[in-house]
């Protein structure tokens, strides 16, 4: 019998890979590509099944990973991958060999970082992570509860993803979080993050370490993001839900959506000019009072449009970025998104424009195009 490196399950001599998470075994014939983990993935018996759990280790060893170092990261090519895969499997078989590939990806990420980073697993997520055996499990146990009150609170509105398991990366160092986000043109320059859902490729959450409790935070509003990935909704309105979600979720001594102080800021800051770049989501990227008030002002649109929560799940389903979902209010919601705001701040031209949401939006991806060509 041989233990797996990644797992630990016993395996007959011949196997050549694991019964238990689907890792090849190196021989002579299969040069080690990469560093074996030292400690098991714990399970937790308390998780929700995956539909995956079970299922037979498949042989994905025809699947280049197409690694290539950008700032200090292997980068797979994810186009490559997802190609052979559909290629090479049926698609009952996908979901079990999105999950090999993932495992292997997770591997090669705690090579690049070094020093105590593992990986750990649970029944819908893997978790790569440099802190204690008892912080790790805790991290994977808050996301399978956050991951099961979401989709009980978002019904069929959530996205359910069909292949491998959620990825979530939990940086020790915070530079390290930053350089690694950095590559998929994450929060915009000066915008302090304490979390971020990469939509791009294979969906993940990454995040650098606080604390358990913090921790739970982020991973509550990112994982909210992660449900609604596949809505075409306005950035007020997605980062509006994620902080609903974080109040429900991770009740916190003295949080409210709104106090005098900050109503008079939200007065003092909004005209009917940048209204505009809050319903284009531009003004989310701007640091300072623009971005703090961006997202308190989301949150209190989310919290006045969602007393009839059926009717706002129907809003929200099909509300769309370009006219920052006033159609979708009108019809499901029975009221305008400026009547709404004209509730909160007063008398004014407050609902959304179309041209000027479009126009804003080309000046948002002109900025972010020049920015990259300077870098």
């Amino acid at each position: 019998m041989k233990a797996c490196s990644y797992c630990g399950k016993p395996n007959a001599d011949e196997q050549v890979f694991c019964t238990g998470c689907g890792t090849q075994f190196v021989t002579e014939e299969t040069p080690e590509e990469a560093p074996s983990q030292s400690r098991s993935t714990p399970k937790l018996s308390e998780s929700s099944p995956s539909p995956i759990q079970d299922a037979e280790p498949l042989d994905v060893s025809a699947i280049d990973m197409g690694f290539s170092m950008v700032e200090g990261f292997s980068r797979p090519n994810w186009s490559g991958i997802r190609k052979c895969i559909e290629e090479l499997f049926p698609e009952a078989n996908q979901p079990q060999a999105w999950l090999q590939i993932a495992r292997q990806w997770l591997t090669q990420l705690c090579e690049d970082l070094g020093g105590n980073y593992f990986c750990y697993e649970s029944d819908r997520f893997l978790l790569l992570s440099a802190e204690t055996d008892e912080h790790s499990q805790a991290i994977l146990q808050i996301a399978e509860q956050a991951l099961t009150g979401l989709r009980e609170r978002l019904g069929n509105v959530a996205w359910q993803w069909r292949h491998g398991k959620a990825v979530i990366l939990v940086f020790n160092e915070e530079d390290d979080y930053y350089s690694y986000i950095s590559f998929f043109g994450e929060d915009g320059p000066n915008i302090l993050s304490g979390g971020a859902f990469i939509k791009k490729d294979y969906a993940h959450l990454a995040l650098p370490f606080k604390s358990v409790s913090v921790t739970k935070l982020v991973i509550v509003h990112e994982l909210t993001h992660n449900c609604l990935r596949h809505l075409p909704i306005p950035t007020w309105l997605n980062e509006g839900v994620c902080r609903r979600m974080e109040r429900e979720n991770v009740p916190r001594r003295g949080s409210v959506v709104l106090d005098r102080e900050l109503a008079g800021e939200h007065h003092a800051w909004w005209n009917e000019t940048n209204i505009q770049d809050f319903w284009a989501g531009r003004s989310y990227y701007n640091p300072g009072e623009a971005s703090k008030l961006s997202y308190s002002l989301g949150e209190i649109l989310v919290e006045v449009l969602s007393e009839d929560w059926g009717s706002f799940l129907d809003f929200l389903a099909h509300a769309d970025y370009r006219d920052a979902g006033q159609d979708a209010a009108l019809k499901f919601l029975g009221r305008s998104l400026g009547d709404a705001v004209a509730g909160f701040l007063g008398p004014g031209e407050w609902r959304p424009n179309r041209k000027a949401i479009a126009e804003r939006m080309v000046a948002q991806k002109d900025k972010s195009a020049s920015e990259a060509s300077q870098m």
